[in-house]
C-alpha cells in the first residue's frame, strides 16, 4: 500500500481518474531511488500496491483497514471512526467531522498501481524536488541527505565533527515541497507595504529590489514592477518572490495582505514555474542602503538569517525570531532552551540559522529548561571578558609602540566606537585591513589582535525560549539575570502552555483554559511576567503581538536590543493546539489586543532620566468583546460544551480579571497631568493643579479607610481627612 506518495503529485484530482501509467510515472519521477526500494521491500507486496489519488492528506488507517482485510472492512470502520471520535472530541465538532470524511474520502479514492518489474533492483533513478541551482555542499551530501534518506544509523562516527558541531544554512538544499497549495503573487494589486513578509512564519516569501539589467536579466515570466517609496527607492523595480518547495502552505502571508495581492494556487501548477524566479531573486545583492531599517518594510529588504525551519505550517513564534535575524542577526548569540524553538531551530542536519553575504550570522546553542538563562549569561559575561581584555591590549599598543598611521587611526577609531555596533562593525573591518596590510611578519602583539578579529566586533546575546522556560522551570535562573543588570536580551516566546510536549498547563496558561493537567479550566490567571521585571526599574520590558501592530513590534525589538541593560521581550505567539485556523494567527493576534485579552507595551528606563513615563501603553482602547475572542479558539470552547456553568464563570472571572489589568495598565502610562484629569472625574470634584498637603489623623482606620487612592510615588499624591467621631 502506497498512502498519498507525494501530495504535489496528487493535489486538486478530484476527478480521480489518472491512468495508472501517469501515476507510476510521477512516482518514478518523484521518488529517490532508494526511497523507491524500501517502499517495494519492506511496505508492500506486489499484489498490495495502492495509490491516493484525490486526497490531499490521506488517512493512512483506512487505507490499510481498506485493503489488507485484517478486519471485516464495515467493522473496522466503525472501530475507527469511534476512534476518531473519542480522541478529537475535545477539538469539537468540525474536527470530527471533518476526520469522518477524510477516512471516507480516502477509500474512495485508493486506487490500485502496477509498477515496473526494474524498480525492484533499482539503484539510480528519481530526483529532489526543486532546481539544483546551489551546488550541495560536502556536509549536506555525506551527513544530511542519508539523515533524511532514514539511512543516518549507518553513518560511522568519523563522519561527524567533534564536539558535534554543524554548518549553519542548510535547510536551503532540503526542498521538502510539502505544500498542497502556494501563494502567488498580483503585482498591480500590490502597494509594496511588505506585510506579507513580515508575517511569514518560514522565510519563504520576500520582497526583492532589482536595477535596470538585472530586471532584463530575469528569468522568462519574472514579474516586477517600478519600486514606490520616493527618492531612495528610485531606479528600482520591486518584485515579491516565493520559495515553492519551501513553503507550507499556511496561508498567513495571504491572510495578512492588506490588498488582496496574493492567491493560493495549487502547487502542481505553479511550483515548477516559479522556482527559478526565487533562484534567480536570491543571488541579486542586498539592498541593505534602501529604506529605514528599523521599519516594517525596510526591515524585510534585510535577508533573514533564519529561514526554512521545520516549524508547523503558521507557527506563531518563528516571524519574531526570524525579525531579530534580520535587525540583529549577524551578531546575535543565541542560547535557547528545551522546546519548541529549540527543535525548529536545532535539528540535526537541517539548522534554519544561516549567514549574510559577509558570511556572518547567528551562533547558536541549546540548553536545558532549568538553566538556559544562566547558560546564555555565561556566554555574555565570557564574550565580555574577552572584549575587555582586547580592549586594554589595544590601548597598550598604541602607548608602547610605533605604528603606522592608517593602523593607529584605526585602533583609535574601533576604541571610540567600542559599545556602537555599526560603527565597531565598520572600525573593526578597517583595523583587519590596516593589519594585513603590513604584510604576513606581524609584531606578535600585531598579530595576536588579528587572531581575534571575531571579539572586535560587538555581539547581541539573546536567551529565547517559551514559556515553559521562562514563567516555569527556568524562571529561577531567568529572575536572576533580570537582577544583575547586564547587558543581554530575552526573547519569550509565550503560547501560554507547553506546546512542544503537547499542550500541557503553564504559569503563562491564562483562566479558563482547558489544556492537559488543567482539563476542567484553569482557575487562576496567568503570571504577569512583565511586570515582575518591571519592579526591578532597570529592565526594559515589552509586550507585543505582530498582527495586532507590526510597527510597535519593530520599535519594541530595535529598542530592546539597543537598551544598555537586561530587556525582556515578551511575544504573544498562537499555537496550533489552540484549536484555532493558524492561517488567520495574525488577524487572531489583533483580536487578542483589541478585546483586552493581550496589552502592548514598552516599559524603557531610558525615559526615566528624560522626566518622563518609563511605561508606555501602545494599546489604550478596548476594541473588541472578550467573549467573542474566546468563542474563536477551541481551548476555551472545550469548557464551555463540557461544563457550560463553569465555563460561564470562569470566563466572567476572566473578563474582569482582563479589564482590571487594562484599567491598572492605562492608569500606569499616565503622567501627571493626566492622572490628575482621571482623578477629577473620579472623585467627582474640582481639583486644582497646585500642590495640596492634607494631614489626617485616626485611631481606628476610617480615615485611612477613605484615603485609599491608588497613584505611583511620582504622581500628585492627595490626603483625604476625616475626623472620627
Amino acid at each position: 500500500m502506497l498512502g498519498d506518495v507525494s501530495s504535489k503529485t496528487y493535489k486538486k484530482r478530484e476527478e480521480g481518474n489518472w491512468r495508472r501509467e501517469q501515476v507510476t510515472e510521477e512516482i518514478f519521477i518523484n521518488q529517490l531511488f532508494g526511497i523507491r526500494h524500501k517502499i517495494l521491500h519492506s511496505v508492500c507486496s506486489p499484489d498490495n500496491m495502492y495509490a491516493l489519488v484525490a486526497c490531499d492528506r490521506c488517512c493512512l488507517q483506512a487505507a490499510f483497514y481498506g485493503v489488507s482485510g485484517v478486519l471485516p472492512k464495515e467493522e473496522a470502520l466503525v472501530l475507527l471512526k469511534n476512534s476518531i471520535s473519542e480522541q478529537y472530541a475535545r477539538k469539537g465538532p468540525d474536527v470530527v467531522a471533518k476526520n469522518h470524511k477524510a477516512v471516507d474520502v480516502t477509500l474512495e479514492n485508493l486506487k490500485r498501481v502496477d509498477y515496473p518489474s526494474s524498480w525492484l533492483n533499482a539503484t539510480t533513478g528519481g530526483r529532489r524536488p526543486g532546481n539544483e541551482v546551489f551546488e550541495r555542499p560536502e556536509f549536506v551530501k555525506s551527513v544530511m541527505d542519508p539523515v533524511l534518506a532514514l539511512e543516518g544509523d549507518k553513518l560511522p562516527v568519523s563522519t561527524f565533527e567533534p564536539g558535534g558541531y554543524q554548518p549553519i544554512g542548510t535547510t536551503m538544499y532540503e526542498k521538502r515541497g510539502i505544500a498542497p497549495a502556494i501563494p502567488v503573487w498580483k503585482p498591480d494589486a500590490c502597494t509594496q507595504c511588505n506585510y506579507c513578509a513580515i508575517v511569514c512564519p518560514h522565510a519563504v516569501i520576500r520582497p526583492f529590489l532589482l536595477d535596470k539589467n538585472e530586471q532584463k536579466n530575469a528569468p522568462e515570466g519574472f514579474e516586477a514592477r517600478r519600486a514606490k517609496g520616493g527618492s531612495e527607492v528610485g531606479g528600482y523595480h520591486y518584485t515579491i518572490q516565493v520559495s515553492p518547495f519551501d513553503c507550507t502552505g499556511c496561508e498567513v502571508c495571504v491572510e495578512s495582505c492588506p490588498d488582496d495581492a496574493l492567491y493560493m494556487a495549487p502547487f502542481k501548477e505553479v511550483a515548477e514555474k516559479y522556482s527559478p524566479h526565487w533562484d534567480y531573486a536570491i543571488q541579486l545583492p542586498e539592498r541593505e542602503e534602501v529604506g529605514e531599517k528599523y521599519s516594517v518594510k525596510g526591515s524585510q529588504f534585510l535577508k533573514p538569517l533564519f529561514e526554512f525551519s521545520g516549524a508547523c505550517a503558521g507557527c506563531g513564534e518563528t516571524p519574531y525570531l526570524k525579525l531579530a535575524t534580520q535587525l540583529f542577526g549577524d551578531r546575535m548569540v543565541i542560547a535557547n532552551a528545551s522546546g519548541c524553538s529549540s527543535v525548529w531551530g536545532g535539528t540535526s542536519t537541517t539548522i534554519p540559522f544561516t549567514t549574510n553575504k559577509d558570511g556572518r550570522g547567528p551562533a547558536w546553542g541549546r540548553s536545558l529548561f532549568e538553566d538556559n538563562a544562566e547558560y546564555g549569561f555565561g556566554m555574555m559575561l565570557a564574550t565580555r571578558q574577552r572584549r575587555q581584555k582586547l580592549l586594554q591590549e589595544v590601548t597598550a599598543i598604541l602607548i608602547e609602540m610605533e605604528l603606522p598611521d592608517d593602523v593607529k587611526g584605526a585602533f583609535k577609531d574601533w576604541l571610540h566606537n567600542f559599545d556602537n555596533p555599526d560603527k565597531c562593525e565598520h572600525a573593526a573591518t578597517e583595523v583587519e585591513t590596516a593589519l594585513k596590510r603590513m604584510g604576513p611578519n606581524l609584531d606578535p602583539r600585531l598579530a595576536a589582535i588579528l587572531e581575534q578579529h571575531e571579539m572586535m566586533r560587538t555581539q547581541s546575546h539573546w536567551l529565547v525560549g517559551g514559556d515553559g522556560w521562562a514563567y516555569d522551570i527556568g524562571y529561577g535562573g531567568l529572575d536572576h539575570v533580570l537582577a544583575r543588570g547586564e547587558n543581554v536580551n530575552i526573547l519569550v516566546l509565550d503560547t501560554e502552555m507547553y506546546s512542544n510536549t503537547g499542550g500541557q498547563v503553564s504559569k503563562a496558561t491564562q483562566m479558563a483554559t482547558v489544556t492537559k493537567y488543567a482539563t476542567h479550566g484553569k482557575r487562576q490567571v496567568k503570571k504577569d511576567l512583565g511586570l515582575c521585571a518591571m519592579q526591578y526599574e532597570n529592565v526594559y520590558v515589552a509586550s507585543v503581538a505582530l498582527g495586532a501592530n507590526m510597527n510597535q513590534c519593530v520599535q519594541a525589538f530595535k529598542e530592546a536590543e539597543h537598551y544598555p541593560g537586561t530587556s525582556l521581550l515578551i511575544c504573544y505567539s498562537p499555537c496550533i493546539d489552540w484549536g484555532i485556523e493558524m492561517k488567520n494567527m495574525m488577524n487572531e493576534q489583533k483580536e487578542a489586543v483589541d478585546s483586552g485579552y493581550w496589552s502592548l507595551y514598552r516599559y524603557d528606563p531610558r525615559r526615566i532620566e528624560k522626566g518622563v513615563n518609563p511605561f508606555q501603553l501602545d494599546s489604550k482602547k478596548l476594541k473588541y468583546d472578550l467573549q467573542q475572542f474566546l468563542d474563536g479558539q477551541n481551548r476555551f470552547q472545550q469548557l464551555r460544551r463540557a461544563d457550560t456553568q463553569t465555563a460561564d464563570q470562569l470566563h466572567q472571572g476572566l473578563r474582569h480579571e482582563m479589564h482590571s489589568r487594562h484599567d491598572k495598565f492605562v492608569k500606569l502610562a499616565m503622567d501627571e497631568y493626566e492622572m490628575l484629569e482621571h482623578l477629577k472625574k473620579q472623585l467627582g470634584e474640582e481639583v486644582t493643579s497646585g500642590s495640596v498637603m492634607v494631614l489626617y489623623g485616626s485611631e481606628t482606620g476610617t480615615a485611612a479607610g477613605l484615603a485609599q487612592v491608588q497613584i505611583l510615588s511620582y504622581f500628585v499624591v492627595l490626603f483625604v481627612v476625616s475626623v472620627y467621631r
